[in-house]
């Protein structure tokens, strides 16, 4: 069976963790036997924080430099990528015709890719524009098409641009299935929009990297260290951390990984409130260089505003880690209080603040939460799933031509 996976979530040289869940996806989808490729188109146009309200050259420079000179086709792990280069213009003004746009600039590079593979199975991850470009596929090739609908790309972008309806009418009619990666996200589905054929199919995570290694449990005589993993946007709450951290009267470090258009503000904030000897900015790390991090320390915090099903709290409990998460997504589901972590109200500065000196204050079992995370969850499971929805609806497919 051959996959090809469709989202500019993917990992390249240049931005080695970018969409790292999706780097997992495909190496299950590969153990699981299926011949998997990758399209991952690179946005050359600046970050709009860059530009308003002031011009930030040398940013927009460096942020160029990047993104043009990734390879057209990379081999990650014996997959290959495809790296279509093109010009995103304004969501305010453009967002509904993001994959007309993108079919103007890379639409004969993308055919092409799909004329030499001849993929089965086209799984879209990000609503708009990549599920959206399902109808291009479907003009020029009888594939079935899956959207995976992540987080933000449904929770949040439809309320801040126009066009919609014409998303989704675009989606509703091309894709086969829509996956939703939690409960909560498939009953906003239902009650937020007219999709239809939506399945839950919850993310995992590596457990053959991310695995206890027989960690050291806190002590009350050191400083706690607490890692949160996540690439530097609004939805993802670095800013309520950091405030959190700043009202703290117990002795605590905080490891941010990851880099985005909001790591600047966040710097300028610590040396602003004299948070330096508490707050490390540790940038972007190799996903195969994580587990060695995440068992240097105590805590993993998820102050995201808003989630699907995120990964990174799985590989954090994989490796033995408590994790205190904001309590949205499905994160209800996989946190058990004063088992493996604590929920906090999202948003709530004063509510992370006490939950993370709970958690510093407990003797936590990290084998016990490693084996859970173990037993409950792994990417191997989501793809058997992946392939199970797509031979039965091939089966139906079939029977439709018989009958």
């Amino acid at each position: 069976m051959k996959i090809l996976i469709f989202s500019y979530l993917f990992p390249n040289k240049n931005f080695p963790y970018c969409g790292i869940f999706n780097h997992s996806r495909a190496k299950a989808l590969k153990r699981a036997g299926c011949d998997v490729e990758v399209i991952a188109p690179i946005n050359l146009s600046p970050y709009m924080i860059n530009i308003f309200p002031k011009f930030r050259l040398s940013e927009t420079i460096k942020l160029f430099r990047k993104m043009i000179t990734i390879q057209n086709i990379e081999i990650v792990d014996g997959i290959k990528v495809h790296h279509p280069k093109y010009w995103k213009l304004p969501d305010k003004l453009f967002w509904k015709n993001y994959s007309d746009i993108m079919h103007f600039f890379i639409g004969r590079q993308i055919e092409k890719i799909v004329e030499d593979f001849l993929p089965d199975l086209i799984l879209s991850t990000w609503l708009n524009p990549y599920a959206s470009y399902s109808e291009f596929f479907k003009k020029k090739f009888q594939i079935i098409n899956f959207a995976l609908a992540e987080g933000s790309d449904l929770l949040i972008h439809p309320y801040l641009f126009r066009g919609w309806e014409k998303v989704e009418e675009k989606i509703n009619k091309n894709c086969e299935l829509i996956i939703a990666v939690s409960n909560s996200m498939k009953n906003h589905i239902e009650k937020r929009t007219n999709f239809k054929n939506v399945e839950v199919i919850r993310n995992g995570f590596d457990n053959d990297l991310f695995k206890y290694s027989n960690k050291m449990k806190i002590s009350k005589e050191k400083k706690v260290k607490v890692i949160s993993v996540g690439n530097f946007y609004t939805v993802k709450g670095h800013d309520i951390l950091l405030e959190a951290f700043k009202l703290l009267k117990i002795p605590m470090e905080l490891t941010l990984v990851g880099s985005g258009p909001e790591l600047k503000k966040c710097k300028e904030y610590v040396i602003q409130n004299g948070l330096e000897n508490n707050v490390k900015f540790a940038g972007e790390i190799p996903h195969h260089k994580l587990p060695a991090i995440l068992s240097q320390h105590d805590i993993f915090c998820l102050p995201s505003r808003s989630e699907g099903f995120p990964a990174a709290p799985l590989e954090a409990m994989g490796c033995g880690l408590p994790v205190v998460s904001s309590n949205v997504g499905d994160m209800e589901e996989v946190i058990v209080e004063s088992f493996n972590g604590f929920l906090f109200k999202s948003e709530s500065v004063v509510d992370l603040a006490n939950k993370l000196i709970l958690a510093s204050q407990i003797n936590w079992d990290s084998k016990e939460i490693s084996d859970w995370a173990v037993r409950n969850f792994s990417w191997g499971k989501w793809a058997d799933n992946i392939i199970e929805k797509f031979e039965s609806l091939s089966i139906e497919r079939l029977d439709k031509v018989y009958l």
